[in-house]
């Protein structure tokens, strides 16, 4: 059976925000709506956000 794409898509800019994206990528993740996709788009921060 082929698998139909999730209905929503989430858009997350950041910029040194090493401090807060675990809790939001956190608050995400436990919804009760699990059919989605995240992207999270980085503009260059210079702390630890894209290590996270």
């Amino acid at each position: 059976m082929k698998q139909s794409p999730p209905l929503l898509t989430m858009g997350m800019p950041v910029y040194n925000e090493e401090n807060h994206i675990g809790e939001a990528i956190e608050s995400l993740l436990f919804q009760t709506y699990k059919d989605f996709i995240l992207i999270i788009s980085d503009n260059g921060s210079t702390d630890q956000t894209p290590e996270i």
